[in-house]
């Protein structure tokens, strides 16, 4: 029988497994790691789509949360702001992932009673911007 954590619920094991590795090793890492994910999921989405803008209106979509993974990534990991990436995770298409997830962790990145929580901000940070990159791959397969 399979055992099921939540990293693995959220299909985010491998990436992060890695990362937890190197933070826990020097959690000063933590906020690098996180800035570093968001610009990653950035030029991945650039790569398949370019800077330009789109008119098809789900990749509109796609490509304004691409544009802004990473002020607010920034904003959330740096000053423990996390309103706009709140706004960011909210925003993300129903069609990607549980409403349950989504709520607790939009509400989590407003909770300041886990700003020091820098394993539980990498964790949400990598479960977001693989979801971008999740969210790429499928509008690069629709067009």
């Amino acid at each position: 029988m399979a055992e099921f954590t939540p990293i693995v619920i959220l299909g985010i094991q491998n990436k992060f497994y890695s990362l937890l590795t190197r933070i826990t090793e020097d959690k000063s890492l933590a906020t690098t790691l996180a800035l570093d994910e968001a610009e990653s999921a950035y030029e991945y989405y650039v790569s398949v789509f370019g800077r330009k803008q789109h008119k098809k209106d789900a990749i509109t979509a796609l490509n304004k949360q691409a544009k802004h993974v990473q002020h607010a990534v920034s904003a959330y990991a740096k000053n423990y702001n996390g309103s706009e990436f709140s706004q960011w995770i909210l925003e993300l298409p129903d069609s990607l992932i549980s409403a349950n997830v989504q709520t607790v962790f939009s509400e989590a990145v407003l909770d300041h009673s886990f700003a020091n929580q820098y394993r539980l901000q990498l964790l949400i940070v990598c479960w977001a911007t693989q979801l971008l990159r999740a969210w790429t791959d499928k509008m690069k397969e629709e067009r």
